[in-house]
């Protein structure tokens, strides 16, 4: 949307904001992201939603001034079909829009459920605004909430939130990846992660990754050797040379994510080489692999040439006690 004046913003999200973020607790983080739009735009409730980029739903939700949370997204989901609004603000990403129960498209007998919801919950005037995450098959939605209908939201409030929507999606993603972190494992410093970027240029690692990685020692370069860095971009795995450790990676908004973990047998196959490996450890024939996979016989028996003499077997048994 196109507005004629600037707006007065806040010089950066508060520190406050970052803190909570690479704290990883999410009550915490949202708390300081309500606090932040408090400090710029007026409203009485709050809701910061993660959802899908195309549909409405509830993954991960945040409020601020419900005093019944749970009761509010019992209600919302026998009346989700008939909001018509959601859709049209998931469509639009990176446009605050007006979500008033007054709508005249809300105003017909068969929407009457959707309406008494709203009122239950005083949903009178909203400002909303959703944000696709790079990266991420995810979205992030603010929705601020005023209960008086004469308080009606202004253009300058609409553009507030443009503007300082992209930082606290951000920020954010990163808190729920650094929580879900923590939470599978228990020990964040512990886990051997870090990202590069797409060049392969380490950005961020965890003392425990820089230890295995490096040995303890400071490493003369901050790039990715150039073929792990092609091994990992094909989905394959690249064991460290000498060592007992494979690179593992997944994209991560434009770099990738790198884990550190002990060396299986897989990890010294490619993707081919492996499909074959537990194709014939499974008890199927250099034929039938052939078939199954659009291969010459001979072509399978070369793949289990070089399958054996990577593992260090002879026969079927010593590959299906390899790959186990």
């Amino acid at each position: 949307m196109q507005h004629e004046a600037p707006v007065s913003l806040p010089e950066h999200p508060p520190v406050a904001l970052y803190r909570e973020a690479i704290g990883g607790d999410l009550a915490a983080f949202a708390a300081a992201a309500f606090a932040w739009l408090r400090s710029v735009i007026e409203f009485d409730a709050a809701m910061l939603v993660t959802t899908f980029p195309d549909r409405p739903a509830f993954l991960d939700a945040h409020f601020d001034g419900f005093s019944d949370p749970a009761a509010l997204m019992r209600s919302w989901g026998p009346v989700s079909h008939l909001d018509i609004l959601a859709p049209e603000l998931l469509a639009q990403p990176g446009q605050a829009r007006r979500h008033d129960m007054d709508d005249p498209r809300l105003a017909g007998d068969e929407f009457r459920p959707l309406r008494e919801h709203l009122e239950r919950f005083a949903f009178r005037r909203s400002l909303c605004l959703a944000l696709p995450r790079a990266g991420d098959a995810q979205a992030t939605v603010i929705i601020l909430v005023r209960h008086d209908l004469g308080r009606r939201t202004s253009d300058d409030e609409l553009q507030r939130l443009e503007a300082m929507g992209p930082a606290l999606s951000e920020a954010l993603a990163a808190c729920r990846s650094i929580a879900l972190l923590r939470s599978a494992d228990g020990d964040f410093e512990g886990l051997r992660v870090a990202r590069v970027d797409d060049r392969g240029a380490f950005v961020q690692t965890t003392p425990a990754f820089a230890q295995a990685m490096w040995a303890g020692r400071a490493p003369q370069d901050v790039h990715l050797a150039p073929d792990a860095l092609r091994a990992l971009a094909q989905g394959r795995a690249w064991p460290l040379p000498g060592r007992a450790l494979t690179l593992h990676a997944v994209p991560d908004g434009g770099g990738w994510l790198l884990r550190l973990q002990p060396t299986g047998a897989g990890d010294l196959l490619s993707p081919r080489e492996r499909e074959i490996a537990h194709r014939y450890a499974r008890g199927e024939s250099h034929q039938q692999i052939a078939s199954a996979l659009g291969l010459a016989p001979s072509t399978v028996r070369n793949h289990l040439s070089n399958i054996y003499s990577k593992l260090q077997v002879h026969h079927r048994s010593g590959l299906i006690a390899a790959l186990a």
